[in-house]
């Protein structure tokens, strides 16, 4: 029996990551069911993704707060000049990999809030309608007793803190395509009333992605992962599912 009670925040992260990524993104908000993106503004297709995006009304759109660069090969920086903020920085003149270095090296948060502040002015004056804030990597733990201070930050900008919902859809990614989408739909059906997030980083299974190799995980699986989330996002049998149990796909500004 179809429900008005379940909904599900649909959210794609890492806009402006990679031209991939951009594509995905605007793909599964275009042809599917992605309500949300999270822009990350210190990567480097930033500039292509507002230009693809600004000005769209059809997608709700958050600050990717990012104080982190995991990938083995491709890098970014702070928005920040490297002296203001040198806590973020490794021996190697590189944004940390990994949260327990970051944590290790025991950044001020002073640093870590000017940081995201500049980051969320940057996303504004390129012209995004910034609604909620979530964090890349969940960096805020690195803080201690301090890690609080990202969500009060938040809250002083008027933003939605985009990390609280009551529950997420979890689904295993199977090693191909049909099965991960079995069960996803399954993992839909299993849902009881209430709110969910559904979180994404759509991309394509291309030679862009798959240079994206991290500690515990190659570029091949990292671009296998991605592009199954970018069909659960456009995949007809899930959208079909969606409608047929009257599972409502919102924006955060619509909690």
């Amino acid at each position: 029996m179809a429900s008005n009670l379940i909904r599900v925040i649909t959210r794609g992260d890492d806009l402006g990551n990679t031209h991939s990524a951009n594509k995905a993104i605007f793909e599964c908000v275009t042809k599917g069911n992605l309500k949300n993106t999270s822009v990350m503004v210190n990567t480097p297709q930033i500039k292509e993704a507002a230009e693809m995006f600004v000005g769209r009304k059809d997608v709700c759109f958050g600050l990717h707060a990012n104080i982190n660069a995991e990938f083995d090969n491709y890098k970014w920086g702070s928005v920040l000049a490297k002296a203001e903020v040198p806590d973020l920085y490794d021996e190697e003149g590189n944004l940390f990999a990994d949260n327990s270095l970051l944590f290790n090296r025991k950044p001020r948060v002073e640093q870590v809030i000017a940081e995201i502040s500049a980051q969320l002015d940057l996303a504004t004056r390129m012209g995004f309608d910034i609604k909620y804030v979530d964090q890349h990597m969940g960096f805020s733990w690195v803080l201690g007793d301090e890690a609080g201070a990202v969500a009060n930050w938040i809250r002083s900008k008027g933003l939605i803190n985009g990390g609280i919902v009551s529950g997420g859809v979890r689904a295993k990614k199977e090693a191909d395509v049909e099965a991960s989408v079995r069960n996803f739909i399954l993992a839909l059906k299993e849902l009881s009333d209430g709110d969910y997030m559904n979180v994404n980083h759509p991309s394509f299974d291309d030679d862009e992605t798959r240079i994206l190799s991290y500690t515990g995980a190659t570029g091949l699986e990292i671009a296998f992962d991605r592009n199954i989330d970018r069909i659960r996002l456009t995949h007809p049998d899930i959208l079909r599912t969606y409608e047929e149990l009257g599972i409502k796909s919102i924006r955060y500004d619509e909690v």
